[in-house]
């Protein structure tokens, strides 16, 4: 069972009563109990009659608190042999009542009839006794009608009680004069011996009983043999023998009622039982070690009841702290939304909900909940199951983009066809109106814009064809450096005079296989892009270079392939682009700019032509920050190309220095510091200028190195780095970016030669280059 703060409150004051009560040692009672025997043994000496009374009178009241006690607690009790022991000796305590009403001196019965009638029930009732505590065992966790059982009962007293007191059937007990009858002795021996099985069966459920329930009542059935067979030897009712097995009986009775009344007033009924109390520990430990985030919530309030280690360590708050928050605190709907979520859940109308949850550093992540009513203690609480979806969001938004624009490029590409021949159609029959039309004639220029207008018409749908990978293509190996070097002079006209146009390639650069007019429609349309980006006077920077991915980097990093690239990089120092403007950035038919000048295909043929040939794209773009992309293809491969596609690396050596990091991406700076940290750095974490400075301000010990993102909102890495050399004058530099480093370099934030690397990079690279600046000459001068 879970419970909240309150209700361990409540539980402590429970189970006080049975801490103090295990303390008091039952030898403590003796003296107490013994006074209270000599005191019954006074007055059986002064009036037996009395002595008599008093001591089934203390039985009775025993019996018949047992039955109040377990019939009105019946529904709360799992345990139904508790219902059925005190259904047995409510019966049993009637006829001992009927016993000492019989006998003689107490007025109810017939003198003549002598002390038999009281004998005979007295056999009545404990052959009664006797095999309740025989059949007790046997219903432990079963299900049993207490009603029926009060019928049989009934019954059986009804009828025993008919055969003492009317019909006189019952064997005679007792003879005056002469004493017991052999009927009664054998019936002595016979219970005695019930009541020895029922020992030996209860041993066998012992580990179902509470440990001091079970000394009790063992203690119990001893005593009441111990008293059976002291009843065997007396021959007066008056008799020594017959005072001692009341003694017994006394004693039976009262561990009857430390086993199940006392325990039962001051105790759960749930310790009763090992097995319901080791119940609640299962299911404690369930909730607090279960590696799922539980949540128990009053849907009421919306305050946390209770929360388990993984909601400690998930969310990044403390038991105390959670215990003091209420749902909506963590949750980014607004209180009136979750309470209506809660209202759903309690009604059972919705089990599973999709929320974002704040997490204590900030964070936001996706979360799925299933949520169900449960009922603690007569209130009604919502306990809920949290799972961190949010790679699951990202997996699907990519699937499902992907998916669309596959349906995309069937549509486009079917469409293209089909448009291709009614352009032909339209282009041949407007050629042969022209050659038949004087060029004087006011006809001609007419039939001029229907040739320039289905030109145009012809190159959207040689777009549509390549976005859609359809397009007729003839492959064959380039150096991508020849390539775009033919492209230059072509490339310049298109952008115009205003923008100046730099061309970087790499040395030894990697062939690939690909159709040199899919090139050529890249770097149109990138560079058509760069240029409207631009506002007048600007730069556009083309680069080649060489990149290898490895496994373990592209399972850090989503959308990457594990390979060696060739790598075709196109930046420019325009407007950028907002996250909007990224996340839809290769949709068909998206675009930024005015109705009429644009068709929203240009970038959307860049991703088709670069998926046709097994490539992919990454963008790094903030608002006026301008934009690079970096366009991976596939290395071309020669047949005679035995070696692995991704050659062994030497692993970079690591290092002991103090390396102060500062990214503003959450994700890059948790993977940077885990790589760094790997490599045995030790690494302050900032994702903030201003938090970079003051934890520079405030660290103690030496920092070696700063490595920094260039591009960051409130202060660039080029003013980070100036107020940090401040504080350590010797400290080295490396900035990194999403930008190439002549982007970066053009906007002025980074000088020559100072040390740069770029997004993305492996763990080898950036460690090599970490490790490369920190082996540096001490005295020189960073940039």
């Amino acid at each position: 069972m879970l419970i909240n703060k309150e209700e361990h409150m409540a539980k402590d004051l429970l189970f006080v009563s049975r801490r103090t009560a295990k303390q008091p040692s039952i030898w403590g009672v003796i003296p107490i109990f013994s006074l209270i025997l000599l005191t019954l043994f006074i007055i059986s000496r002064i009036n037996y009659l009395m002595f008599h009374t008093l001591a089934e009178l203390f039985a009775i009241l025993v019996a018949w608190s047992l039955f109040g006690i377990l019939w009105n607690t019946k529904d709360l009790i799992e345990n139904k042999a508790l219902v059925f022991i005190g259904i047995a000796f409510l019966f049993v305590g009637g006829i001992d009542l009927a016993h000492t009403l019989a006998y003689s001196g107490m007025g109810i019965f017939e003198l003549e009839r002598g002390a038999n009638p009281a004998t005979q029930l007295w056999i009545l009732a404990r052959y009664m006794q006797s095999i309740s505590l025989l059949l007790f065992p046997f219903f432990f966790f079963r299900q049993i009608n207490p009603y029926r059982v009060v019928a049989v009962f009934s019954f059986i007293t009804l009828a025993g009680l008919l055969s003492i007191l009317y019909w006189e059937i019952f064997p005679a007990c007792y003879i005056d004069g002469i004493g017991l009858t052999a009927f009664k002795k054998a019936s002595e021996y016979i219970i005695c011996a019930i009541l020895v099985i029922a020992l030996m069966i209860l041993r066998q459920k012992k580990a179902d009983l509470d440990s001091q329930v079970y000394r009790y009542i063992v203690l119990s059935i001893i005593l009441t043999i111990c008293a059976e067979i002291a009843f065997t030897f007396y021959v007066s009712v008056y008799g020594l023998s017959n005072l001692i097995g009341h003694f017994f009986k006394i004693v039976s009775f009262y561990c009857i009622y430390r086993a199940l009344i006392r325990s039962g007033l001051t105790q759960p009924q749930s310790i009763l039982f090992n097995q319901l109390e080791q119940s609640e520990a299962q299911f404690r430990a369930m909730f607090e070690e279960h590696s799922a985030v539980m949540l128990l919530i009053d849907p009421l309030t919306g305050r946390i009841i209770n929360a388990n280690k993984a909601a400690e360590q998930y969310y990044g708050y403390s038991l105390k702290q959670l215990l003091e928050m209420k749902i909506h605190q963590l949750n980014r709907l607004s209180p009136e939304q979750v309470a209506q979520q809660m209202q759903q859940a309690v009604t059972r109308k919705t089990t599973r909900f999709e929320f974002q949850h704040v997490l204590a550093d900030g964070k936001t992540r996706d979360v799925e909940a299933h949520s169900a009513p449960i009922m603690i203690k007569d209130q009604m609480l919502l306990l809920s199951i949290i799972s961190d979806i949010t790679e699951n969001k990202k997996l699907q938004a990519q699937l499902t983009q992907a998916q669309k624009m596959e349906s995309v490029g069937r549509l486009a590409g079917g469409v293209a066809h089909d448009f291709n021949n009614m352009l032909g159609v339209i282009l041949g029959n407007t050629e042969l109106a022209m050659l038949r039309t004087d060029e004087d004639h006011d006809l001609y220029s007419d039939l001029k814009e229907i040739q320039t207008a289905a030109k145009r018409s012809a190159d959207i749908t040689k777009q549509l064809l390549a976005f859609a990978r359809k397009e007729i293509i003839s492959p064959r190996q380039l150096d991508l450096n020849d390539t775009v070097g033919n492209m230059l002079n072509m490339l310049r006209r298109l952008i115009g005079e205003d923008i100046d146009l730099v061309w970087l390639p790499a040395r030894q650069l990697w062939p690939v296989k690909m159709d040199p007019s899919q090139i050529d429609q890249i770097l149109a349309n990138l560079c058509v892009n760069a240029r409207d980006a631009i506002d007048g006077i600007g730069k556009i920077t083309i680069e080649t270079g060489r990149k290898t991915f490895d496994e373990e980097y592209c399972r850090q990093h989503s959308g990457f392939i594990p390979g060696d690239y060739v790598l075709l990089a196109a930046s420019d120092n325009g407007c950028g682009m907002d996250k909007h403007t990224l996340d839809n950035l290769f949709e068909p038919f998206f675009t930024t700019k005015e109705l009429g000048k644009g068709t929203g295909l240009g970038l959307a043929t860049v991703y088709g032509i670069v998926k046709q040939n097994n490539g992919f794209i990454n963008v790094y773009s903030e608002p006026g920050q301008g934009s690079t992309f970096n366009i991976y293809l596939s290395r071309l491969v020669d047949d005679n190309y035995v070696a692995t596609a991704v050659p062994e690396r030497e692993t970079a050596a690591g290092g002991t220095e103090t390396i102060l990091l500062v990214e503003d991406e959450p994700a890059i700076l948790r993977m940077t510091r885990m790589m760094l940290e790997r490599k045995g750095y030790a690494v302050i974490p900032a994702a903030t200028p201003a938090e970079a400075v003051e934890k520079g301000k405030i660290h103690s010990g030496a920092i070696d190195l700063l490595m920094t993102d260039v591009v960051m909102p409130g202060m660039n890495g080029r003013d980070l780095a100036g107020k940090i050399i401040a504080l350590y004058p010797g400290i080295r530099l490396l900035f990194m970016s999403g930008y190439t480093a002549n982007v970066i370099a053009h906007h002025g934030v980074l000088d020559d030669g100072v040390a740069f690397i770029q997004k993305p990079f492996s763990m080898t690279d950036m460690t090599a280059k970490v490790r490369e600046l920190l082996d540096m000459v001490s005295d020189k001068k960073q940039g």
